[in-house]
């Protein structure tokens, strides 16, 4: 298994750690709904500037 390394900045970090915390969420599941977010989020503004 290979790791994944990213540079956060301070602020970022804690409020992600901070969320971590409080959350039964696991980085994981952090991650993929960032990342699945991302991905609707470009889909829209596709969309918006090249409707079907």
């Amino acid at each position: 298994m290979t790791g994944i390394y990213i540079e956060l900045p301070n602020d970022l970090y804690d409020l992600l750690t901070a969320h971590l915390e409080n959350s039964q969420d696991d980085l994981y599941t952090l991650v993929a709904q960032a990342i699945t977010a991302a991905i609707a989020e470009g889909t829209a503004q596709h969309l918006e500037e090249k409707p079907c």
